[in-house]
């Protein structure tokens, strides 16, 4: 949550954004109106702004940020004069963003690298992929079974438990 929500309220949130760009549609369910980015020149509406949370991001450019940012952004000025329009002198300062909670000794989250070179003899330990994992690559990637076992694809279960495909990449030297 940003100032303006915290200070504001979703309800005058939504129509302070309104005005600052070009809305498309209001997803009421969803708490979010969508249209053409402030930020540049497009055809499609590509904006989102998510005014249940005070935040929005543009799929188009990838600019994002809160309401106080995309105010700025189309009037210019500093903090202070959004909080001026909007919330008088006697508003007060926005409170600092809590930090991440640090994790606790000892439970470190192993980190892969992806550009790390993997010896042949692990690479060789890891499992082909399951048939279920080649069904699923030849609908979805037009995948053939030969392609699959002619590049000797992997299973590779990452640090999260989450089940990656590892592809084998070898030089002239094998």
């Amino acid at each position: 949550m940003g100032f303006a929500l915290d200070e504001l309220g979703p309800v005058r949130c939504r129509e302070i954004a309104e005005t600052l760009f070009r809305v498309q549609k209001d997803y009421a369910g969803r708490s979010t109106l969508n249209g053409w980015c402030p930020f540049h020149e497009e055809k499609n509406p590509s904006f989102a702004y998510h005014y249940g949370e005070d935040w929005y991001k543009c799929r188009g450019c990838g600019e994002g940020g809160d309401l106080v940012k995309l105010w700025l952004h189309v009037h210019g000025g500093a903090f202070l004069d959004f909080k001026r329009e909007f919330c008088g002198d006697d508003a007060p300062a926005p409170r600092p963003r809590k930090e991440k909670a640090a994790k606790k000794p000892g439970k470190e989250e192993e980190k892969v690298d992806p550009g790390s070179f993997v010896p042949e003899e692990e690479l060789e330990r890891l499992p082909p992929l399951p048939e279920a994992r080649i069904r699923e690559l030849q609908a979805s990637r037009r995948w053939t079974p030969e392609t699959i076992f002619m590049l000797d694809l992997r299973e590779f279960t990452d640090p999260a438990g989450g089940k990656r495909i590892a592809i084998p990449i070898r030089d002239d030297a094998g």
